[in-house]
């Protein structure tokens, strides 16, 4: 299976004072008199609320900021590289390594383990003749966790900027998780048992922060071995007050994946599935030069490299067609190796050296592009072991550590910067 088209996870979410549901939340079912609309859009740097009203939270609070620097607890110990309340704050651009730059109104993905995005929320009260009777508008900057050794889901979101008028300022509002689901059973289960925790607007205070968390256990995954649950998911919220009732929709929903493989390095988690995994070798370091520079030959002058093939394209950089996951006990694999090795023994008698050199094959062999030994749209080239099997290891650390399952789709960018190695 496509990394992000039928595997995606959705997890933990940390408590706040608000809740979610799943697969939608509708609002108080007590007769509404006025009609609620609502927006929720991209937000760029010192985005205001835009009501005339009370402005019931202020922006910047050190609380808030301080929360926000710390990632919600849940699974193993792992070297996360989170991103800060700062930098989803004060962008009209992704602050962060995004991946890729058009998933913008989305939000920023820094990694397969956090995603940030800042919003307006406008919603309005209107009557029979479209009469705004109310109004409150706030910025939502919502942060998300993903993890290693846990199907789980953390999202925070910090709100700033409220303004309340007419009807809306006695009104309450909870936070709703809608759900996509792709595959799996059922959906992941909130730390508030899937039910809305409604708050009186009036309550909301410098520190606020609404949070929820969800976890998908193994039994709502679907039925092969690595128990995949996955769909989009949108972060709504359910508005009441005494005359009208409403949700405003989130309508860039975000892919989340919660999964478990045995022959990960950890072997339960869960990923934002909209970021796209990227390896990177440095041509410059001394240790992988020559792996790095074969790849680099490959990708962008196939034609120079063996076996000669009319039209030859080769997959994997950033720029073009990803490579496919193949697990290294699929039979395929050693058809991929005997392939490549003939065309070294071929070219480059005696390649081997007396175990000084291996035979390097780009795309991998762990690839589905290969076919099993039967594509031409490859390189081999003979590089000196020490440096194919310490690519070798990169690549296994790489696809175990990012979770990339059996079909999921990975890049491969070769980074020509002379700062760190030379």
């Amino acid at each position: 299976m496509k990394r992000g088209s039928k595997r995606n996870i959705l997890a933990a979410l940390a408590v706040g004072f608000a809740g979610f549901s799943a697969p939608s939340a509708q609002a108080d079912p007590s007769g509404p008199r006025l009609k609620i609309d609502g927006t929720i859009t991209s937000a760029g740097a010192g985005s205001k609320g835009r009501a005339d009203g009370v402005n019931l939270l202020q922006a910047g609070s050190s609380a808030v900021v301080a929360a926000a620097s710390t990632r919600p607890p849940g699974g193993a110990n792992y070297n996360y590289a989170d991103g800060t309340y700062d930098q989803c704050n004060n962008t009209t651009t992704p602050p962060l390594p995004s991946n890729p730059a058009e998933m913008l109104p989305k939000g920023w993905f820094m990694n397969a383990f956090f995603w940030c995005r800042k919003s307006n929320v406008d919603i309005r009260a209107t009557d029979g003749n479209g009469v705004e009777k109310g109004r409150m508008t706030f910025t939502d900057v919502a942060m998300g966790y993903t993890y290693q050794g846990e199907r789980g889901l953390s999202v925070q979101h910090y709100i700033s900027n409220v303004r309340t008028k007419g009807d809306l300022i006695n009104g309450k509002i909870a936070l709703s998780a809608d759900w996509d689901r792709y595959t799996g059973k059922s959906y992941p289960t909130s730390s508030n048992g899937n039910k809305l925790k409604y708050v009186e607007i009036k309550k909301f205070g410098p520190s606020s922060v609404v949070s929820e968390s969800y976890v998908a256990d193994e039994s709502i995954g679907d039925s092969d071995d690595e128990k995949i649950w996955q769909g989009k998911v949108g972060f709504d919220w359910v508005v009441t007050s005494p005359l009208s009732n409403g949700v405003a929709k989130d309508n860039h929903k975000i892919d989340v994946r919660f999964d478990s493989g045995q022959y990960l390095t950890y072997k339960t988690g869960s990923v934002f599935v909209d970021w796209k995994p990227v390896l990177e070798y440095n041509i410059n370091e001394p240790i992988i030069h020559d792996t790095a520079e074969h790849i680099l030959r490959a990708q962008t002058d196939p034609a120079s490299t063996k076996p000669e093939a009319p039209g030859k394209v080769i997959p994997g950089a950033p720029s073009g067609k990803p490579l496919t996951r193949l697990l290294g006990s699929h039979p395929d694999v050693q058809k991929n190796r005997d392939a490549a090795r003939k065309v070294c023994n071929q070219h480059w008698p005696g390649y081997p050296n007396n175990g000084t050199k291996d035979c390097d094959e780009y795309p991998f062999a762990t690839t589905y592009e290969r076919r099993g030994g039967t594509s031409s749209n490859y390189s081999a080239y003979p590089v000196g072991s020490g440096d194919n099997q310490e690519a070798g290891r990169r690549l296994a650390k790489f696809v175990g550590e990012m979770r990339i399952l059996d079909g999921d789709d990975y890049y491969v960018h070769i980074e020509t910067d002379c700062d760190k190695f030379c």
